[in-house]
């Protein structure tokens, strides 16, 4: 690759640093994997306060969450780090153990796997990925786009909203989903939207 591009941007100092693809839609932009000359304290710092972020935000989800179930269906509402409501009931449900002999029987499970496969799929159409390509982009990014086009809040984004999507006549670069082309700092951003979203109301 030809550092004379003006779209290249330099990992570090040295001239022998790469980019692995061009800048795509939001910057969302991954730089090449440094090497091990490039490690250095700061990066290892860094990596330790991502990780502590991630520890702490989790934990921030956890206690929330119990702490609506201590106040019951009738309580005051709990909001999670990102503001939106949490359900009661969905949240409750989470902590549902099967019981013996009532465990989901192969048969709905497999019907639950065939239709997830088919929405997959049907998604991979509307975005214009190939087949099972899905499996190397992040699939939360795909679904914030949807949301942020539409204007709907993340969690509330289902196979319905992909269709209204393209009915509307919303287009995207496939490139744009993958992981290599999505920066840290976007992928962090995307993890802390997505977590805990399926006990949103």
């Amino acid at each position: 690759m030809h550092q004379s591009q003006s779209w290249v941007k330099k990992t570090t100092e040295k001239p022998d640093s790469k980019i692995t693809t061009k800048p795509t839609d939001n910057n969302r932009v991954s730089k090449a994997a440094p090497s091990q000359e490039t490690y250095s304290a700061e990066a290892v710092e860094a990596r330790r306060a991502k990780d502590a972020r991630l520890r702490d935000r989790l934990k921030a989800s956890i206690e929330r969450e119990e702490q609506l179930l201590r106040r019951g269906p009738s309580g005051p509402p709990i909001y999670d780090i990102q503001g939106f409501e949490l359900d009661y009931t969905k949240v409750l449900k989470s902590r549902w153990r099967p019981q013996q002999g009532r465990r989901r029987s192969s048969a709905a499970y497999k019907k639950m796997m065939e239709k997830e496969k088919a929405e997959a799929r049907e998604i991979e159409q509307i975005i214009g990925l190939p087949e099972n390509g899905l499996v190397d982009t992040l699939r939360s990014s795909v679904q914030d786009r949807v949301a942020r086009d539409l204007n709907v809040p993340y969690h509330k984004v289902q196979i319905a909203q992909y269709r209204q999507w393209k009915e509307a006549g919303f287009k995207a670069d496939p490139e744009e989903f993958k992981l290599v082309n999505i920066s840290e700092e976007e992928r962090e951003r995307l993890l802390e939207l997505s977590t805990g979203s399926a006990f949103r109301k």
